[in-house]
């Protein structure tokens, strides 16, 4: 077993160079090679190619769940407005309504009920003098 510093090949001038010095840059060609420690060396390689490409995906997946939830954070927050603008114009025609009734029935009410009032006194006398 390596130590978990022995990722890059001992024979590699630089840790940063991306392939063994014995120019083995993946895991066929270290295969190929019939070099253990070349052919860990590009398997462990491979590993940490296969987690940084996880991390990108997780990653972008991350934005894209981030995007869509401001998204329909912002459409719900555009059907609640909608909804309480409606709700006021609503309340606004009731309250409008109302004070329309009030001001008929203070007004109009006591007027029709007098006309109402004569008549039916009308009718009851000409009911009365029918009968004569």
């Amino acid at each position: 077993a390596m130590a978990a510093d022995a990722v890059v090949c001992e024979r590699s001038p630089s840790p940063m160079v991306p392939e063994c010095a014995c120019g083995a840059s993946d895991v066929e060609q270290a295969v190929d090679a019939s070099d253990a420690h070349c052919a860990e060396w590009a398997r462990l390689r491979g590993a940490v190619f296969v987690l940084i490409d996880r991390c990108a995906h997780k990653e972008l997946m991350g934005w894209v769940l981030a995007g869509w939830a401001s998204q329909a954070e912002a459409a719900q927050q555009r059907r609640s407005n909608a909804f309480f603008d409606a709700m006021g114009g609503q309340l606004r025609s009731a309250q409008r309504r109302c004070g329309l009734m009030e001001e008929r029935v203070t007004r109009l009410e006591p007027l029709q009920s007098a006309l109402s009032a004569w008549r039916g006194v009308l009718h009851v006398e000409r009911q009365r003098r029918s009968r004569l």
